[in-house]
Order: C-alpha cells, then structure tokens, then sequence
C-alpha cells in the first residue's frame, strides 16, 4: 500500500511538471513571436530602451517585498486547509497595496536624480503607477507554488504573454509603418498583466476576513526566515537586474542591452526544466526532506542535452526570428547558455532548501552569488559591454551551483 501511495504521488509530481513544463514553455514561446514582431515595430536602439525601462521595475520590484512574500510562502506552505491558503493570499494581496504605495515614490525620485534620456523619463514617469503589477509577478510565484496550485501557476506564467502576443500582432498588420514609441508596447504589456491578476485572482477567491489574526505569524516568519531569504534574493537578483542597467549607463546607447535582452530570452528555456520540475516536486520536498536520486540525474541529463541544442542552432534561430540586425546576440547567447544551465541546476537546490524553511542558508548563498556578479560586472561590462554582461552572468552560475550544493549537503535534513 505504501508502494502505491508512493507510485501515486511521484506520478502526481510527475503529471504537475508536465502541465507546468508545456505552459511555462508555451509562455516562452510565445513571447518570442511577441519580441519578433516588436522588433520590426520598433528600431533596435527602441527594443533596447524598452528592455531597460522592464529592467528598471524588475530592479524595484526584487526590493520591495523586504521577505514578506517568501514569509506568506512559508505559512502557505505549513497550511492544512484550502480556507487557510486563500487567507493568506488575502493577507498578501493587503501587503501589496502597502508596500507599492513607498515602492511608487522612490521610483520616481530614482527617475528624476538618476534618467538622463528625456525618453526614458518620460516613459517611466506614465508607467511606474503600474508598478504594483510588476510587484504581483513575483508574489505569484511564490504563493502558488507553496500552495500547489500548479495549474493556476502555469496559468499566470502563460495568459499574460498570450494576451500580449495577440496585441502586439494585431498592432504589426494594422499599422503598416513602424509605430516607434515602445512606451505604448510597455503600457500594453502592464494592462496584459492586470487582466492576467485579475483572473488569478478569481480563482483563488482570496479571503479577506481574519487575515489581521495571521499577521503575528506572517511577522514571525519574516524575523526567522523570509527577511534573511530576501537579503539574499536582494543582492543576487537585484544584481541580474542591475545587469541590463549597467550596461545602458556604460554603453554609447541601449542597443547592446536588446542584444543582452534577447541573450536571456533565448536561454530561458534552459533554466526551465530543473526550475519546473522543483517547482511540482516543491510540496514533496518539504514533506519527505529529500531529493530524488533518480530524478535529479534525468533533470541534469535533459540539461546537457538542451545546452548543447541551444549552442548548435542559436545563429540560425536569431536570423530567422529578428534577422541579421540582431545577429550580434549569438555570441552573448552561446555564453548566457552555459550561464543558464548553471543558473537552473542551482535552482533546483535552492527550491529544496526554500521548502524546508532553510532560509539563512539560502540569504548566504544569494550573498555569495550576489556579489560575485556585481563584482564581475563592474570589472567586465565597461571593458565588453553586453558580453561583459554575459560572463559576469556564466562566472555567477559557477558560484551559484558550487554554494548552493555546499549547503545542500550540510544541512541538517536528510542528505541526496
């Protein structure tokens, strides 16, 4: 009976990855048919802005949770009933409203002390209102998945990308010239987002009565485990962001922040199989307090195999997709990869350890990561701009897989 149970679950696990996997991809897919007509709508030196403008609210939005979400996570998590998991989304949705209100007027004062480019301000002074959307995409992924709410996961990471493939699609065969403001793209992309939380939301059906009542216990948390997660999650994916920014400040113009865009584009998919799959396996993992043996080995196999694909086809695809004006991106591309693949095996350790509570661990790891490519950055992006920003990416993923395997083997939980 145990065997079966056992049989049962992993092809639950099993059956999870699978929905997540082809959405998560779809997603990508899809939006890489949404960059292929936005980049005939718009110059190479726009898509470039654009990309800098997305890095900019990514930048903010990794600053201002201060640990609150990976805390609801973690209480999401030790829920015992559907009642107490809406309740918790409830609360988060109330923390959100608070912490974009101080996110909201530092961005502006960021805008006015530090955008020279008359473009770009004006652009981020009509879209940073919109910035407590961008805050709700990293709330959802964490909510859902401790939840395991699987399907509406893979709902949120694909409907906003298709409603903006539709968009932008019907933009290209409706305008027949270029339409060069990208800051109509960028509002298109935020409204897409809205309607995407807002179906979220429904289904969840949040439960807003008594969430004062787990306030206390959200506190708790953050004090022993999710504000040492965000320290950590601050300087590591502060400092991806951070990429895309420097590159623009110390670059003639944004162009090489398209190219370095497109890099990460590309190499996504890469970090997607063990992401996805830790992601399903997320539940399992703070239950049974191990990883699979068996699982981790194909997980590291269907990695290898994906690399070697991306090396081999990479200048074909970027001709083919956004043609010889983009073809510079191959080079940052082939070394994102490697990057990438480093990136998503480490994921797969970091989500068994954010299962487990193990929090401090994970802020000392970010820490090390963190540094590790802002130092690289500083040193190489000035000297090779966007491949600078590529290395400093592949030289972080190095660190990131050395420290998180470290620390996956002196916990205290059962040993892989």
């Amino acid at each position: 009976m145990r065997m079966l149970l056992s049989k049962l679950k992993n092809n639950s696990i099993f059956s999870q990855s699978i929905v997540l996997l082809i959405s998560t991809i779809l997603g990508m897919v899809v939006l890489l048919f949404s960059n292929f007509f936005l980049t005939k709508l718009i110059s190479p030196k726009m898509f470039g802005d654009y990309s800098y403008v997305l890095n900019v609210f990514n930048l903010f939005q990794t600053i201002f949770n201060f640990g609150f979400f990976y805390s609801i996570n973690r209480q999401v998590v030790l829920s015992r009933s559907e009642f107490d998991i809406r309740q918790s989304f409830g609360l988060g949705l109330l923390f959100i409203v608070g912490l974009s209100i101080p996110m909201i007027i530092v961005m502006y004062i960021f805008t006015i002390s530090s955008i020279e480019d008359s473009l770009i301000r004006s652009s981020l002074f009509l879209l940073i209102p919109f910035s407590v959307l961008s805050l709700m995409i990293n709330f959802n992924e964490l909510i859902l998945q401790g939840g395991n709410k699987i399907k509406a996961l893979s709902l949120s990471r694909i409907l906003p990308k298709f409603l903006y493939f539709l968009t932008i699609i019907s933009i290209y065969f409706i305008f027949v010239n270029k339409y060069e403001d990208y800051t109509i793209y960028l509002i298109i992309y935020f409204l897409c987002l809205l309607i995407s939380h807002i179906v979220i939301i429904s289904i969840i059906k949040p439960i807003f009565s008594g969430v004062t009542k787990r306030m206390p216990e959200i506190l708790k948390f953050n004090k022993e485990f999710g504000f040492s997660v965000y320290l950590g999650a601050l300087i590591s994916l502060g400092a991806s962001s951070l990429n895309g920014i420097l590159i623009g400040e110390f670059g003639t113009s944004n162009l090489e922040v398209g190219y370095y865009a497109i890099a990460l584009q590309f190499t996504a998919p890469l970090t997607l199989i063990p992401n996805v799959i830790a992601t399903a396996s997320y539940k399992s993992f703070s239950e049974n307090k191990k990883i699979n043996k068996n699982q981790l080995v194909i997980t590291i196999v269907i990695s290898i195999v994906s690399l070697i694909f991306m090396l081999t086809f990479c200048e074909w695809i970027v001709k083919l997709i956004y043609g010889v004006n983009y073809i510079q991106s191959t080079e940052l591309i082939r070394i994102s990869s490697i990057g990438a693949v480093l990136f998503g095996l480490s994921d797969y350790f970091n989500r068994f350890l954010l299962a487990n509570g193990q929090g401090k661990k994970l802020r000392n790891t970010s820490f090390f990561v963190g540094i590790s490519m802002i130092i690289s950055c500083i040193i190489l992006i000035p000297i090779f701009n966007g491949l600078g920003a590529s290395l400093s990416y592949l030289f972080a993923g190095l660190v990131y897989l050395s420290v998180i395997i470290f620390q996956v083997k002196n916990t205290n939980l059962e040993e892989i």
